[in-house]
C-alpha cells in the first residue's frame, strides 16, 4: 500500500477504520504520511466528522476486506472521494 500511495503521490494526514494500528504506522511512515488513529470505535457519524475536521484529516483509508464495512459507515455519504483502490482499501479524499 505504502508504494501505491507514494506511486499515485497521496500525501497528507489520514485516518482509517482498520483495527491494526501497528500496519497503519508502518504504511504511514514508509509513504510519508501522518496516521491518526480512532480509539473509540463506538461513535456516531458526525463524531468522526468532528474530529476529523479538528484534525485536519485529509484522507480516509477505507479497509473493507471481503466488501465488509467494519466503520458501519459509507465514506461516500460524507462526500469523500475515491482517488485509490488497491487491495482491500479504498483511498478517500476528505472534502469539508
Amino acid at each position: 500500500l505504502a508504494a501505491e500511495l507514494n506511486k499515485n503521490n497521496i500525501h497528507g494526514k489520514f485516518a482509517s477504520n482498520q483495527s491494526d494500528a501497528g500496519k497503519l504506522w508502518v504504511t504511514g511512515y514508509l509513504s510519508n504520511n501522518q496516521c491518526y488513529t480512532i480509539e473509540n470505535y463506538n461513535f456516531q457519524r458526525g463524531e468522526l466528522w468532528n474530529e476529523m475536521q479538528r484534525y485536519g484529516i485529509e484522507y480516509y483509508w477505507h479497509y473493507a476486506p471481503n466488501e465488509i464495512n467494519y466503520l458501519r459507515i459509507d465514506p461516500r455519504e460524507l462526500g469523500f472521494e475515491t482517488v485509490l483502490k488497491f487491495g482491500d482499501y479504498q483511498i478517500y479524499k476528505v472534502s469539508y
